[in-house]
């Protein structure tokens, strides 16, 4: 350790850099303040190397030093900044990067919303919301995947806008399931219907982690979830995500016990008499009425037999056969629903 400390002090640049990485492995916070030193050394690459260390080295009091590093005039040192900052996870870095947020360096964006996201501030959620429209989409990407490790509901509404975003959609549906608001079950349906299969994979398992993780959900959430569970499973169904119909089938069975908790749920609950004999009587006037129906066909076809004959023999001639048949077949279909109708009326009204 004081020998590669002293090494930071070499007069050739590999060497300070070779040490400043030796020591970010070995981890000993005693090397901190020497790490803080290189990171005014004039050579970049030691400057970056010192920033590595300090994040692998995790010491807080190497935050203020690395702010600093933050605008450093190289973008590679202000990378390795914000990812140490990240690595820290200090709340005190915070301001700092999202002032980064906007660096003129695309990969000090990324890596300043990914600080941001280990860090899990929610001060940070306005700015990483604006990061979503970054012109670069892996900075779009680190902001949504942010987003959710943060889990603040307010950036729903910006996540659901970017599940149309070709290059965050797959990130945007997981920070959603991350979040688990069930403002966002509409969007993440729609999403399973995605081209990329990734996409719909992703929606597959926010929809399944919001739907398990609802054990015990507020009646508003309940309620809005429910209002969306049978296009949720037709949905699931369609795309064989069967992991997630089966989570839609238990929340849709939960929600039910809790409207009816005096119910039990593996017997239907015992019918009024009232409805029973309400169903009796309509099933009786309905037999009566189709009896009626068929008697007066009956006097209308006996008194009507020639005409009858005379006209539907030479239609049937003229008919294919295949048509012939089908009528037949549909006759006999009509007879069968008539008799169960009967069989069934007859049953009812021997209880």
């Amino acid at each position: 350790m004081p020998a590669l400390i002293e090494a930071l002090r070499d007069e050739d640049e590999d060497v300070r850099r070779a040490a400043a990485w030796a020591l970010g492995k070995i981890g000993d916070p005693q090397a901190v303040p020497a790490l803080i030193e290189a990171l005014h050394d004039k050579d970049w690459r030691v400057r970056w190397a010192a920033a590595e260390a300090l994040g692998e080295i995790g010491d807080p009091q190497a935050v203020p030093v690395l702010t600093e590093a933050l605008r450093d005039e190289d973008a590679g040192v202000r990378r390795a900044a914000a990812g140490a900052l990240g690595e820290i996870g200090d709340p005190q870095a915070v301001p700092a990067l999202i002032e980064a947020l906007r660096d003129e360096d695309a990969g000090v964006r990324r890596a300043a919303a990914e600080a941001l996201g280990k860090i899990g501030d929610p001060q940070a959620v306005p700015a990483l919301i604006e990061a979503l429209r970054d012109e670069e989409w892996w900075v779009r990407k680190a902001a949504a995947e942010a987003l959710g490790k943060i889990g603040d509901p307010q950036a729903v509404p910006a996540l659901i806008e970017a599940l149309q975003d070709s290059g965050v959609r797959k990130a945007a549906a997981e920070a959603l399931g991350k979040i688990g608001d069930p403002q966002a079950v509409p969007a993440l349906i729609e999403a399973l219907r995605d081209e990329d299969a990734g996409v719909r994979k992703a929606a597959a398992e926010a929809l399944t982690k919001m739907l398990r993780s609802s054990d015990t959900p507020s009646a508003e959430t309940a309620a809005l979830v429910q209002r969306h569970v049978p296009a949720l499973a037709r949905t699931a169904a369609r795309q064989k995500e069967y992991g997630l119909l089966d989570a839609t089938l238990q929340f849709q069975a939960s929600w039910r016990a809790r409207q009816r908790p005096w119910q039990d749920p593996l017997f239907p609950p015992p019918r009024s008499p009232v409805i029973v004999w309400l169903e009796r009587v309509g099933m009786a006037i309905a037999v009566l009425l189709l009896a009626g129906v068929l008697a007066l066909l009956g006097v209308l076809i006996a008194g009507a037999g020639d005409v009858l004959k005379a006209r539907l023999l030479p239609f049937l001639q003229s008919r294919p056969v295949p048509v012939v048949i089908g009528l037949l077949l549909l006759l006999a279909a009509v007879a069968a629903g008539i008799e169960a109708l009967r069989e069934q009326w007859l049953k009812r009204s021997q209880r």
